[in-house]
């Protein structure tokens, strides 16, 4: 996990270090980064929080859920209707991380299996 965590790392340094404005722009009609390390924090929230903790709260206000979650429960009125400022994402991804890594740290072979 620590070259993911080094790669992410730089990724995220390097894109705080470009221009601004450029982290919000989408490259051949792909999300752009700002877009992807909030759907990053939404896919942990139902990842972990949601499909294995059972949390009855498991989405953080600035995630960004793909198209279609509605149609499985997700109330989207929940999440930023307006992109927040890129700066704000970085800590909020690594938040989330933390708890991914304190749950991999906590869990065994028969937690997995459940």
């Amino acid at each position: 996990m620590g070259r993911v965590k080094g790669s992410w790392r730089q990724t995220t340094d390097r894109a705080s270090a470009l221009p601004d404005g450029a982290v919000d722009v989408s490259v051949e009609g792909e999300w752009r980064f700002s877009q992807t390390l909030r759907h990053l924090v939404f896919a942990t929230g139902a990842w972990l929080s949601r499909g294995i903790q059972g949390a009855e709260e498991p989405f953080h206000p600035l995630g960004q859920p793909r198209a279609g979650w509605e149609d499985d429960g997700v109330d989207l009125a929940f999440f930023a209707s307006t992109p927040p400022p890129y700066e704000e994402m970085p800590a909020v991804r690594s938040e989330r991380l933390a708890q991914v890594r304190e749950f991999l740290a906590s869990v065994d072979d028969a937690g997995l299996d459940e």
